[in-house]
């Protein structure tokens, strides 16, 4: 019980902290529509909007820098001045002192560290808001690198966004645009990948699927995990050094080719896998002398079912030859428009967006710059756009920097376009359609197999009285809860009536015994019949329903 209590305690002076520091930069106008008070006489800070929520996330500290650097990966949401802004957010953060660190490890693995890396560097290699890194051997003697949760990163997180949600939850019910972008379910999106994150197992498993699919791929480095030294929340894998793609010049091929087989690497990742790493950032990317691409941080993965694969295809190669009629019908099979939309409105924003780049090259036009447009077309007219595409488009952005700083001339969205037009040919070609014939032909085939023998088993059950229907209704409680009132206040009305029909036949016998000269049980049953009615009249005018 006192525990709850100084949380509770604590969790309010977080609150009105955090509301305290964004009124500081500036968005008072919002703190004070909230129910809770808060006092700031400063000045607030100059800058845009978009400066100021950025230096009011670094002011709260870890757990909002990663939620602002998530949000920057989400143009479906914010406004491209606020991406900018938040993409600029780092997390400067001092490292764990090692024997923290070393009582993770100990506690994880129940032994000493020593007895699981003989060697290990007690400064970190690389340091961040859940996790930091150390090089260290193993008992074999191979050389790994050790990425060690933060101690209380699950305990900071899952606090902060129980606040956040509480802020949010707030703020929904005093403005209706947070009510319709439904902030308060972004905001536990958010939280559940941010918390994903820190389940290293599964960072491990994600590290292993893109080793095999890249086993045979010669210009591809994906270093190894070691299962028996990970655990939840600590992740051994393979050291790997490599060049960092700012010193370029250092590898021994050509900038071109360097571009073309990072281009590939990440298309094949995208077409032909449906997984791919969504946070190709320099940092994340480093090559070795003889030009091999070495991915690192699989924290950020994301997924593309086949269909959707072929739905972004033919999306692009839409978007790409200018097609309007064909961009707003996918994205009307992808059920992103609503109902109420203006379908021609729709059209004449994309058409007005394809006039803009009529007649420019592909190799001047940026997929950053088309993917903001569209995604302000999306937020303009309310479209949820699927989070896999937002988070793809997103990274095929960041690649677009990446390659353009090794080699500017590199022609990104015409190689898209090749990829995309390949998986097409693929999917309906002759031997796909007939695979996928045979599959519907055989799905059938099942079906009619087993139909006589449903049919039976159903007369069977009808004959014999057994067959049973379920129905669900939804929708029905509000109004059956309804009739059920109505139903116990008319039941009352009439007990009520035949408490004051039979009290005045009583009093009319005029039979005892008798108060005040009357028979007592005909005035007793008046008085109840009185009260009762007075009741259920309070009840009626506190419902409004009189």
């Amino acid at each position: 019980m006192l525990k709850r209590i100084v949380k509770s305690i604590r969790n309010l002076k977080r609150v009105h902290y955090i509301l305290f520091v964004f009124a500081k930069y500036g968005f008072r106008d919002i703190v004070e529509r909230l129910p809770v008070r808060i006092r700031y006489k400063g000045k607030e800070i100059k800058g845009t909007r978009a400066e100021r929520l950025r230096m009011a996330i670094e002011e709260l500290g870890p757990t909002f820098i990663k939620i602002g650097q998530i949000l920057s990966l989400r143009p479906d949401l914010l406004p491209e001045d606020f991406i900018v802004e938040l993409s600029k957010l780092q997390e400067r953060v001092k490292p764990v002192p090692f024997e923290e660190i070393k009582d993770v490890i100990e506690k994880e693995f129940k032994m000493s560290i020593s007895d699981i890396f003989p060697v290990f560097e007690k400064q970190p290699h690389a340091t961040a808001s859940l996790a930091q890194v150390h090089r260290a051997k193993i008992k074999e003697g191979v050389e790994v690198v050790v990425k060690v949760q933060r101690p209380k990163a699950r305990n900071m997180i899952e606090s902060d966004f129980s606040i956040i949600r509480r802020i949010a939850e707030m703020l929904e019910k005093r403005f209706n645009v947070v009510k319709e972008f439904d902030v308060v379910g972004k905001i536990e999106e958010i939280g559940k990948n941010l918390l994903e994150e820190l389940d290293f197992i599964k960072e491990g498993k994600s590290i292993e699927r893109f080793k095999n699919y890249f086993k045979n791929d010669e210009n591809v480095i994906i270093p190894s995990v070691y299962r028996e030294y990970t655990t939840g929340r600590v992740l051994t894998m393979e050291r790997v050094e490599g060049i960092n793609i700012k010193d370029i010049d250092r590898v021994s091929i050509s900038r071109k080719e360097i571009a073309r087989r990072i281009a590939d690497f990440f298309f094949t990742q995208i077409f032909d896998y449906g997984y791919f790493h969504a946070d190709p950032h320099p940092g994340n990317i480093m090559l070795s002398p003889d030009g091999r691409i070495i991915l690192l941080d699989f924290g950020l993965i994301g997924r593309i079912d086949e269909t959707s694969r072929d739905i972004l295809s033919a999306l692009l190669i839409a978007i790409v030859e200018k097609d309007v009629n064909k961009t707003v019908e996918i994205f009307l099979n992808l059920g992103v428009i609503g109902k109420e939309t203006d379908i021609g409105e729709i059209k004449e924003a994309i058409k007005d967006l394809m006039d803009r780049y009529y007649g420019i090259p592909l190799s001047r036009i940026s997929i950053k710059r088309v993917a903001n447009e569209i995604f302000d077309i999306t937020r303009r007219y309310k479209m949820k756009m699927p989070r896999n595409f937002v988070l793809l488009a997103k990274s095929l952005s960041t690649l677009e920097g990446v390659i353009h700083q090794v080699y500017p001339e590199f022609e990104i969205i015409e190689c898209l376009k090749v990829y995309a037009f390949k998986l097409l040919e693929r999917r309906y070609n002759l031997e796909a359609v007939l695979r996928k014939t045979e599959e519907i032909v055989s799905s059938y085939g099942k079906f009619l197999e087993k139909f006589p023998e449903d049919v039976r088993k159903i007369l069977e059950k009808l004959k014999e009285g057994k067959l049973k229907m379920e129905m669900e209704h939804k929708g029905l409680e509000a109004i059956a809860s309804r009739i059920e009132r109505a139903l116990n206040r008319l039941s009352f009305s009439l007990i009520m009536a035949s408490i004051v029909i039979g009290s005045s036949l009583i009093v009319l016998s005029n039979r005892g015994p008798f108060l005040f000269n009357l028979p007592a049980f005909g005035i007793i049953g008046f008085i109840l019949a009185g009260l009762s009615g007075f009741g259920l009249l309070i009840t009626l005018l506190r419902s409004r329903r009189l």
